[in-house]
């Protein structure tokens, strides 16, 4: 017995039959499986981006009308961010979980700071972002609202409203959790216009996507011009598929929520590694001009 005991002991944790299961047992939990399996099919996806071509003649052919009818600048420019998104599913839920639970009145909480800050990271952003509340009467029905200003030779705006009230009605008819999960998803669509801003004035004035911000935001159409031509205007069509990624992140975390919130490293991990890759299709992109 003394013996048996000494060689247990003395045996590494690779070795050791015990530990050797336990990890067998973690390895082949369902849970994990699942959070392993959506987090992995969106690093794939990227590193397949990042490391084939780009087509430059299609992006710049893209439309300003149609323009994620072009795949290939769907591809390149916004799918990096949305597979960010999909990969920062568990922060995201949390955030989402953190807002409800907030007894802050005004809504400008924790949670919204680490919105602010999560989004910044994920699409590069290079200066602090500004929030206020939008004045209820005068953007009636308005959730947010990015200060976008009509010179591009001004320094960007990195500063958006939101428009609380909003907020609390979607609370009302919907609850809480629709709510938190709007507001989350508007910060994603509002920081993805802060993205597009630091683009048109401070990216190199040669770059295909900066010249084509620029004449969509010259030519730009408010939604009360129409819905269908306001969401399917270059500026507009990035930004509103940031956001429904966002709300589809959410609801993937929330429908594995102790999945996901078990194996947070594992996210964190990857989502470090996801970052990398994005910020490496962003120096390809520079380097084509695009």
């Amino acid at each position: 017995m003394n013996g048996e005991q000494s060689q247990n002991q003395n045996t590494t944790n690779t070795e050791n039959p015990f530990v050797r299961m336990a990890q067998e047992v973690g390895e082949f939990d369902p849970g994990r499986q699942k959070v392993s399996k959506w987090n992995n099919t969106w690093k794939s996806r990227l590193e397949n981006i990042v490391e084939n071509p780009i087509d430059e003649t299609e992006i710049a052919n893209t439309e300003l009308d149609k323009s994620l009818d072009n795949k290939e600048w769907n591809r390149q420019i916004v799918a990096p961010y949305v597979y960010g998104i999909y990969a920062s599913a568990q922060e995201i839920g949390q955030l989402v979980d953190q807002y409800v639970h907030d007894d802050d009145g005004t809504g400008l909480n924790n949670s919204i700071e680490s919105a602010i800050k999560l989004f910044s990271e994920l699409y590069g952003i290079k200066q602090d972002i500004h929030t206020y509340l939008l004045d209820k009467e005068e953007y009636s029905g308005v959730i947010g609202k990015y200060d976008e200003y009509q010179d591009v030779t001004t320094p960007p705006s990195y500063t958006f409203g939101i428009g609380f009230g909003e907020i609390d009605e979607t609370e009302n008819k919907k609850g809480s959790n629709a709510a938190a999960i709007e507001l989350m998803s508007t910060i994603a669509h509002e920081i993805w216009h802060a993205h597009q801003d630091e683009t048109i004035r401070l990216g190199d004035s040669n770059r295909l996507r900066q010249g084509k911000y620029i004449k969509n935001l010259y030519d730009y159409k408010d939604p009360e011009t129409g819905e269908f031509t306001y969401h399917d205007q270059l500026l507009e069509d990035e930004a509103h598929s940031i956001q429904y990624a966002v709300e589809n992140a959410i609801r993937v975390y929330q429908h594995d929520k102790d999945a996901f919130d078990k194996y947070s490293n594992d996210c964190a991990e990857n989502k470090a590694q996801v970052l990398q890759l994005i910020r490496k299709q962003e120096q390809r992109l520079a380097e084509k001009g695009i």
